[in-house]
């Protein structure tokens, strides 16, 4: 049974994914941030894949910690995430390549693709183990050809047959090219499969006949800067075969003297497997982009039916109490409709500007009070972009706090001034929700209040490790401070 490490955060998303990932059947392993993560690949040799959050809150995020695990150990490690930002996709691109699952893509997206990067990583490893091969090969080569200078007219059949041995029996294809004229002067039997070419038909090509015509100057550079010994590999690079088509490969050559000439041999190595799944994993990134605008626009719309139904319920109940329950219930799902609306249109889930977003629940709020045309909101925000669970969870505490205020501060009629302000300082940031309404009643504490709403905003910030405090003074402020990962 393979054993897979999981990095997730959230602990309830960590329990359904071990759940299921538990019936598949993987052993599974949970660590709740990046610096855990990094410890058990130091003490558990049993991990076969891990399975990582690109955001682990405030801890390191998921892409450091893969650099980290893969330097330590070379394991395959897949990002599950709720980001499509093709710069987050690419960052990821450049730590691994086996694989980026959008969360909430399904059970079957995240087991197949899971399934897929286990043997795409097996692959590798035998194509991984034919390649130290082939070097070795290459070296002995090398060597041989170093030997038969030396020897001149000495007997060389002894070498002669472990040459031919090596060269025949490489499983990539194997091509000589003189570095002067550029003309192929040998090849092995897996190149001439490769590319439909018999060895006669390669003595007659170029390397300008192997490769498409508007690849051509790229190639020819790679060519050359591999003859210089400036670079070992040429990555990715188009072939053409006999008939027209063209697969790529990843080619390895060195420079080797033959008659007195400088020749450049490679080693070809199909990599169509590999840029099929890269291109695939693309494909579904994009698909699953789509799918989460998708459902962030019917969320929204979902959202909006709801507080509808509400809305009529509240017109055909005349007790209060109910309406104001109703009401209060109304303004909460506001809060998230709001959100929901800016990533619509934002067309993602990247972080949400602070600014924009307590302004429309400033607007939201107001709307719900009518009759407050006497009190003056003063607000002071900052341009600050927080992710987007932070923002949902400040955007709760602003309604609670605003809505506290319109209840309870203000009775019908008075005149008054509420203030809101907004800072970053540091990597930490500073919330002040305050009124010059009534003040608490004597005795006040936060840590026995029992009210809904307060209750509430105190949970969330505990969960936030932040703090909240009612500063001192003829105003009340509420001052709220919460420690967050802030995007610039």
């Amino acid at each position: 049974m393979k054993t897979i490490l999981l990095v997730e955060d959230e602990a309830v998303i960590a329990l359904k994914l071990e759940r299921l990932l538990k019936k598949n059947p993987y052993d599974v392993k949970i660590a709740y941030s990046g610096e855990e993560a990094v410890a058990i690949i130091d003490s558990d040799d049993s991990i076969d894949l891990v399975l990582i959050d690109i955001d682990l809150g405030r801890h390191m995020d998921g892409t450091a910690a893969a650099e980290i695990i893969m330097k330590k150990r070379p394991l395959p490690v897949v990002f599950l995430s709720n980001h499509t930002d093709p710069e987050i996709v690419e960052r990821t691109y450049k730590i691994t390549s086996y694989g980026y699952i959008v969360k909430n893509s399904g059970d079957t997206v995240l087991l197949a693709s899971l399934e897929m990067t286990f043997r795409l990583y097996e692959a590798r490893k035998l194509l991984d183990e034919k390649n130290e091969k082939l070097i070795t090969a290459n070296e002995i080569l090398q060597a041989t050809v170093e030997e038969l200078e030396d020897i001149g007219g000495k007997k060389i059949s002894h070498s002669e047959t472990i040459l031919t041995s090596l060269f025949e029996g490489a499983n990539d294809g194997i091509l000589v090219a003189d570095m002067e004229t550029k003309k192929f002067v040998m090849c092995n039997g897996s190149f001439s499969k490769m590319t439909g070419y018999s060895r006669e038909e390669t003595m007659y090509l170029k390397v300008d006949d192997l490769h498409p015509k508007e690849d051509l100057e790229y190639v020819i550079a790679q060519f050359e800067e591999q003859g210089r010994g400036e670079i070992d590999i040429a990555a990715d690079i188009p072939v053409l075969k006999k008939d027209g088509s063209v697969f790529y490969c990843d080619i390895n050559s060195s420079a080797i003297m033959l008659n007195g000439r400088m020749h450049l041999m490679g080693v070809f190595r199909d990599v169509m497997v590999r840029r099929n799944m890269d291109e695939a994993l693309k494909k579904a990134i994009k698909e699953k982009a789509s799918l989460l605008s998708e459902l962030q626009h019917r969320m929204k719309n979902s959202m909006a039916v709801i507080i509808s139904i509400i809305s009529l319920e509240m017109e055909k109940n005349d007790n209060p109490g109910v309406q104001e329950i109703l009401d209060n219930i109304s303004n909460r799902i506001s809060v998230l409709s709001i959100l929901y609306d800016m990533l619509s249109q934002a067309g993602g889930a990247g972080p949400i500007n602070i600014n924009a977003y307590f302004s429309f629940i400033i607007q939201s709020v107001t709307n719900t009070f009518p009759g407050t045309g006497g009190i003056s909101i003063e607000n002071k925000i900052e341009e600050v972009y927080i992710e987007v669970k932070n923002a949902t969870s400040l955007g709760i505490i602003l309604n609670e706090l605003l809505t506290n205020i319109f209840k309870y501060a203000f009775p019908a009629g008075m005149v008054g001034r509420v203030f809101i302000y907004l800072k970053r300082q540091g990597d930490t940031i500073i919330l002040d929700v305050g009124d010059n309404g009534i003040p608490m009643p004597a005795g006040f504490s936060l840590d026995s209040v029992e009210t809904l709403g307060l209750s509430i905003t105190r949970d969330i910030i505990n969960q936030m490790d932040g703090t909240i405090e009612l500063l001192p003074g003829a105003e009340k402020i509420f001052r709220i401070m919460i420690p967050l990962a802030i995007s610039d």
